[in-house]
């Protein structure tokens, strides 16, 4: 199945918005926040884990079977251009001064905003979780001032106000009504 893939080199900060259905693999020695829509199932391809370890079929296609999991994929044959052109995404500045990796007219499944130091306040209609990816920075709300490191995620409650300084994060948007 990997030699019918085309590979692609990625650098830090990158974004590749992968549509349900698209077969994908993700390459050794990546560091990536997957982000996908709200769903019951995850279709895997691989029978086994790359230590080996055998996946059960309740894992591999939660009983659906593998010949109707198969039917969940979109076979069609694209380019390496093709795909850069439908998947690689350019980040939108906004007016704010952070970045939109992932807005609504990509997908209304989630959006994806990048903030990167300076201060930024926030108070949002709905709930967002914000996950920091570089240590430094704080996020300020109700509770306090929370200094930040890598890795750290926090959901944020709709309507709640709340602020990033210095943050270098990511604020993960849920799918638009």
């Amino acid at each position: 199945m990997l030699d019918a893939l085309h590979r692609f080199e990625v650098s830090p900060g990158d974004t590749i918005l992968v549509c349900g259905g698209t077969p994908h693999a993700i390459g050794a020695e990546n560091f990536l926040l997957e982000i996908q829509e709200p769903s019951d199932y995850t279709m895997r391809l691989e029978k086994t884990t790359l230590a080996g370890e055998a996946l059960t079929p309740k894992q591999i296609h939660y009983g659906v079977g593998e010949e109707a999991m198969l039917d969940c994929f979109d076979y069609t044959p694209h380019t390496r251009e093709e795909i850069k052109e439908m998947f690689f995404l350019e980040p939108k500045e906004t007016d704010k001064g952070t970045h939109m990796l992932v807005d609504y007219n990509d997908t209304t499944c989630f959006a994806l905003e990048r903030v990167g130091g300076g201060s930024h306040r926030f108070e949002l209609p709905h709930f967002v979780t914000v996950v920091v990816t570089k240590k430094g920075g704080k996020l300020v709300c109700a509770s306090g001032e929370h200094a930040l490191t890598a890795g750290d995620k926090f959901f944020i409650p709709a309507s709640t106000p709340f602020e990033l300084n210095d943050a270098t994060a990511l604020i993960c948007y849920p799918p638009k009504k």
